[in-house]
C-alpha cells in the first residue's frame, strides 16, 4: 500500500481560482488500480473537513499544514495541489523529507531556475515526480498518434489550438503545449510571441490578457497557440493532405480522399487515474510516466520562453539558459534605472539605504514606494562602489541588472 498526501485539498468554486483540483488527485489515485491510503493537507479547516468527508478520512488523516504532516509521518507520495508559487518550496520540501513520489499541479514553477532546481535535486535523490498534464494520458491523444504514424495527413504537420473564455498560457494553455510535444515527440526549438500585457493576475502571479504563440518544431511539425479571446477550447492537427480534431468517440480526419474516423482505443485509465498509475508504476520499477518531469516540465518552460520574446520582440530557443527569470514580472513591476527597466522580485526587500559616510549617488531607482540609491561610492574611497544589492540569482540573470553591474565596475576605474 502507498500512502498518499493531497497537499491543498481546494475548495470548488465559480471563478478560475476555484477548482479543487486536490479532490481529482485523489479521484485519480483511488482509481489507479493500486491499494493507496489518502491523506489530506490544507490551511483551510472548511476546506480540509470538505475533504475528509468526501474521501471519508478519520481526522487522524488530516492536516492543517506541510508541517504537521512530516511530523507524523513521511507520505510515499504527495500531490502538490496548492497555488503555483507554493509548488516550489513544497517539491524541495517533499524531497528532502525523504518523499519518493510527487505529482504537480501545472504551472510547475513560476520560472524556470526554479525548474531547474528541482530537476537537479530529484535527480540526485531518486524522487520520481509528474506533472500534471493528464491529458497525454488520454486516448485521443493517443489516436492522434496514430494518424500522425498512419500518414493519414501527410507532411507539413501543425498544431492549431485554442483557449478562450479569458484564460492565460500558465494557467490552461501549457496543456496544448504539452499535447504538441507528446505528438511531436520532443519539444520545440524555439518560440515567437505576441501578446496583450496589461496588470492581470491569477493565482497571484503575473499573467498575459491575450497571447499568440508560434512554435516550430523543425522537421516535425509547427504549433500555432491562441489563448485569451473567444469561447471554449479546440486542438486540430493539420497536414498537407488535411486535417484531424478530437471527436466524440475518436479523432475525426477529413483530407482529399475523403473522411476517415480513428476511433479512441479501449483504455482502463485515462487522465489523472492513468497519470497516477503510471506514476505509482515507475516508482516499483516501471517504464518512465508520461507525464515525467523530464519530458512535461518543458511546457511551463515554455510558457516563460513566450513571455520572454512577448517582452524583447525576439524568437526565444529552447532550452532557456540565460532568461531564468519570469518575464512578465519584469514587464510588471519594473524598477526604472535610466538605463533600462529592471525586476524587482515580488519577494525582494528593496531597502532605503541610510548614508553612514559619504557617498557619490551615480544611481537612482524608483520603485511605487520612493526614489532610492541603486549605485554608489564612496567619495574618501572611490575606487569601492555599490550597484542594486540583491541575494537572488534569477534577479542577476535580468539584463539591467547585468548592465548596471557592469557600468559600476566602468565608473571605478
Amino acid at each position: 500500500m502507498k500512502t498518499v498526501a493531497i497537499i491543498g485539498c481546494g475548495k470548488r468554486g465559480t471563478d478560475k481560482e476555484g477548482w479543487a483540483i486536490g479532490h481529482a488527485h485523489a479521484q485519480g489515485y483511488l482509481k489507479s488500480g493500486h491499494d493507496v491510503r489518502i491523506l489530506g493537507v490544507d490551511v483551510s479547516p472548511e476546506n480540509l473537513n470538505v475533504f475528509g468527508e468526501a474521501f471519508n478520512l478519520s481526522t487522524s488523516q488530516l492536516f492543517s499544514s506541510a508541517e504537521a504532516l512530516y511530523a507524523a509521518c513521511t507520505p510515499d507520495i504527495v500531490s502538490i495541489c496548492t497555488w503555483p508559487a507554493l509548488h516550489h518550496p513544497m517539491m524541495l520540501e517533499a524531497i528532502q523529507k525523504g518523499v519518493k513520489g510527487i505529482a504537480c499541479e501545472k504551472p510547475f514553477a513560476t520560472d524556470t531556475a526554479q525548474i531547474r532546481e528541482i530537476e537537479a535535486k530529484a535527480a540526485k535523490a531518486g524522487t520520481r515526480i509528474v506533472v500534471a498534464h493528464q491529458r497525454r494520458c488520454d486516448a485521443y491523444a493517443d489516436a492522434f498518434r496514430q494518424v500522425i504514424s498512419e500518414g493519414t495527413l501527410g507532411d507539413n504537420l501543425q498544431v492549431i489550438a485554442h483557449v478562450g473564455d479569458d484564460w492565460d498560457i500558465l494557467s490552461w494553455t501549457t496543456h496544448w503545449f504539452d499535447m504538441a510535444n507528446y505528438l511531436f515527440e520532443a519539444p520545440p526549438a524555439w518560440v515567437l510571441a505576441g501578446m496583450q500585457i496589461g496588470e492581470n493576475h491569477r493565482y497571484k502571479h503575473a499573467v498575459e490578457d491575450a497571447s499568440v504563440v508560434y512554435a516550430d518544431y523543425g522537421k516535425r511539425g509547427s504549433g500555432l497557440f491562441l489563448t485569451g479571446p473567444g469561447k471554449g477550447c479546440s486542438f486540430r492537427l493539420h497536414g498537407d493532405k488535411g486535417v484531424a480534431r478530437i471527436g466524440k468517440t475518436g479523432i475525426d480526419c477529413a483530407t482529399f480522399e475523403g473522411f476517415r474516423h480513428v476511433p479512441f482505443p479501449a483504455k482502463s485509465r485515462v487522465g489523472f487515474a492513468g497519470m497516477l498509475d503510471q506514476l505509482i508504476t515507475w516508482m516499483d520499477g516501471g517504464p518512465e510516466a508520461r507525464c515525467s518531469i523530464g519530458r512535461s516540465a518543458v511546457a511551463t518552460e515554455m510558457a516563460f520562453a513566450a513571455q520572454e520574446s512577448a517582452r524583447t520582440g525576439q524568437k526565444i530557443e529552447l532550452p532557456l539558459t540565460r532568461a531564468l527569470f519570469a518575464p512578465l514580472e519584469v514587464v510588471q513591476h519594473p524598477v526604472h534605472t535610466g538605463w533600462h527597466s529592471a525586476w524587482l522580485p515580488q519577494d525582494e526587500v528593496f531597502v532605503a539605504l541610510k548614508e553612514s559616510a559619504p557617498v557619490e549617488i551615480g544611481l537612482t531607482a524608483t520603485i511605487s514606494s520612493g526614489i532610492f540609491p541603486a549605485a554608489w561610492r564612496l567619495k574618501e574611497k572611490p575606487h569601492i562602489g555599490a550597484w542594486m544589492p540583491g541575494h537572488r540569482r534569477d534577479a542577476w540573470n535580468v539584463p539591467a541588472m547585468r548592465d548596471g553591474i557592469a557600468r559600476t565596475l566602468l565608473s571605478l576605474l
